[in-house]
């Protein structure tokens, strides 16, 4: 006799089932179990798979029972124990559980629990919730499911919980069908029992998952509201068995906004079962979110004890709880809320002791130079970012916040960590030694930067430097061909608002430019700059003045170059329309209402023009102007 019988049930889990049964497949080649599937009537490739692993696949069409086809599988068992797997699940701990089926530790006990990891996506195993889960039953002839929904294994205790668990991956959400057929049949099937009996708490707090995992969270927050209604009424030890129905109402209501709907509810819930952490944690969330930090901060406090004392705690063999904030995501964003908290009350080293716990590299990058040089830390600055260096955009936002930061100080301050920075290496070790020089001093390490430093994707700090050529426009125009149009725009309107005299010096040198048209490089320096000079003078003035619209009429005439040089004009009028950036497009209409206007063909110039508005609306203004002086067209309703 098999000292296990691993029953399953699947129907279509080709895109699972080799991930499961791979995790299982040890303890079948040990010899102490059999592994037993029933198919109920799958379309694609899973009874195949599932015969690569055993001889005992089995054949019942689907019946809309889910704890008649369990029990169909438990007919088959033949082992001492029954295993109950999901397709959609993994054994993380295989030679564990070989290990213990072995021992004397389980002759004791009837049952056996399971952790069960629930992914909240199936790609981060990061990010999960946790249940324990009664998985493997003594095979005495009388264990079964019942239920018709959410099968429910009816079982003898005594109960063995064990440190072993199942991953759940679940359903693939990004099926959108596949996620809409299970949230009919489930809701249906919920509804039909709630029929018969309206204030089951059971069917109630399911459907009010089923609404939650739909996204239809105010549905799901009414069918808790009624849930936690209808408990008031019970006496406290049915209120203990459903703890999570407050735990989940709260949760739904947070995703609605009701905060303060729930700060009684969920202080009663504490009160009630006092080592439920989600509770600690979704309270200090509540409270954050009504602007209550140092209440949220006592509550975060809480939650992390909690979650310290959690396998030592009674809930944690609590087969009705699943809890959804054990995991690494949850407790980084406890640390997180607590760094911010303590950083807005001024106290860094306490704010110091929890950045360094945090995982989650962005949320550190955010908080991490103000920490650091609020204590003036400036070596482990230095050595933070060497460790994050070869991350180009990690160390570009954590650049960014360091100079915001450095920026707030006064100008000795400043120079004390620039100095300090500067023998890094690298563009950043560079551009400190600019910050740190005198200007007589400067001049070698700003032509070497400029001359050295690619622009693009870079921090937009490092566009300061470009101040100390202002007064060469060819110098500028020289350096700004070498920066993508993306990037380049952006670096003009921070030097825009970092630098006021910017504004007379851009308007100079489109001024003083002499830009060939085949030019690619210099034509889009000026289309990158010009409307952002335009735009912003009208959103100013309230004015279209003669020099600004004289460089909205170059713009387009830059535009049309600049396009010329990477598409084939010839044949513009057919592959416009499959270009997906909207200025280039814009630019190629522009040049086909030209062209149609050369032919006196004013109908079809007014309607490329038509579209061109489309693909720009930020020059709008100017191309109502330009519609009256080109076309002659002057009625503002076409």
């Amino acid at each position: 006799m098999y000292k296990l019988s691993i029953c399953m049930m699947v129907k279509d889990e080709e895109k699972n089932l080799n991930r499961c049964l791979d995790s299982i497949k040890p303890i079948v080649e040990a010899d102490i179990a059999e592994l037993i599937i029933v198919d109920t009537g799958s379309s694609d490739n899973t009874v195949e798979i599932a015969k690569k692993y055993t001889d005992k696949v089995y054949f019942h069409l689907w019946n809309n029972d889910f704890s008649s086809m369990r029990n169909i599988s438990i007919s088959y068992a033949k082992g001492e124990w029954i295993f109950i797997v999901d397709a959609d699940e993994r054994l993380d701990n295989t030679e564990d559980l070989i290990k213990l089926m072995r021992s004397q530790e389980i002759e004791d006990f009837n049952t056996i629990l399971l952790k069960v990891k629930n992914l909240n996506v199936a790609s981060n195993e990061e990010n999960f919730s946790v249940n324990v889960s009664p998985r493997i039953f003594r095979n005495d002839g009388n264990f079964r499911y019942e239920g018709v929904v959410h099968n429910q294994p009816i079982f003898k205790g005594p109960n063995l919980s064990i440190d072993i668990s199942l991953t759940h991956f679940g359903y693939d959400v990004s099926d959108k069908d596949l996620m809409e057929k299970k949230f009919i049949r489930t809701a249906t099937l919920l509804k039909n029992e709630l029929k018969k009996d309206p204030k089951n708490l059971y069917y109630k707090y399911q459907l009010g998952v089923t609404y939650d995992m739909h996204n239809d969270f105010k549905e799901s927050l009414e069918q808790f509201r009624e849930c936690y209604e209808i408990l008031k009424s019970k006496n406290k030890q049915t209120k203990l068995e459903y703890a999570y129905i407050y735990c989940s109402y709260i949760r739904i209501a947070i995703k609605n906004g009701k905060n303060n709907e729930i700060i009684g509810v969920a202080k009663e819930s504490i009160k009630l079962k006092q080592d439920y952490v989600d509770l600690y944690y979704l309270l200090a969330v509540a409270q954050n979110n009504m602007g209550n930090q140092e209440e949220a901060a006592k509550c975060f406090f809480k939650y992390l004890d909690e979650v310290e004392k959690y396998n030592d705690s009674d809930i944690s063999t609590d087969m009705s709880i699943i809890m959804y904030h054990l995991d690494e995501a949850s407790k980084a964003n406890a640390y997180y809320q607590l760094v911010l908290y303590y950083i807005e009350n001024k106290e860094f080293k306490k704010a110091y002791e929890y950045v360094i716990l945090i995982e989650d590299k962005i949320k550190k990058n955010g908080v991490m130079p103000k920490i650091l040089i609020s204590l003036r830390k400036l070596d482990e600055l230095k050595q933070y970012y060497i460790k994050i260096k070869e991350d180009e955009s990690l160390t570009n936002y954590f650049l960014s916040n360091m100079e915001l930061e450095i920026n707030k100080l006064s100008i000795d301050e400043q120079q004390e960590i620039y100095t300090n920075l500067m023998d890094l290496k690298g563009d950043y070790g560079l551009y400190c030694k600019i910050k740190s020089l005198k200007d007589d001093e400067k001049v070698a390490s700003i032509k070497e930067f400029l001359n050295t430093v690619n622009f693009n994707n870079k921090p937009l700090f490092y566009s300061k430097v470009l101040k100390e050529i202002f007064n060469d426009s060819k110098a500028l125009l020289s350096y700004f061909k070498k920066i993508n149009l993306y990037d380049l725009r952006g670096i003009i309107k921070y030097l825009l608002n970092e630098y006021k005299e910017s504004k007379q010096i851009f308007e100079k040198c489109m001024l003083e430019w002499n830009i060939r048209p085949n030019d690619a490089s210099a034509n889009k320096v000026y289309i990158a700059l010009a409307p952002v000079i335009f735009v912003n003078n009208y959103e100013e003035r309230k004015v279209i003045d003669d020099i600004n619209y004289s460089f909205f009429e170059t713009y387009i005439e830059k535009g049309i170059n600049y396009v010329s040089q990477l598409y084939k004009m010839e044949k513009v009028r057919i592959i416009h329309k499959e270009v997906s950036n909207n200025e280039e497009k814009y630019f190629m209409l522009m040049y086909l209402v030209k062209e149609y206007l050369l032919k006196n063909d004013m109908i079809g110039a007014i309607r490329y023009f038509k579209e061109a508005l489309n693909c720009n609306k930020e020059v709008i203004v100017y191309m109502d102007k330009y519609k009256g002086k080109l076309l002659n067209f002057v009625d503002k309703g076409e």
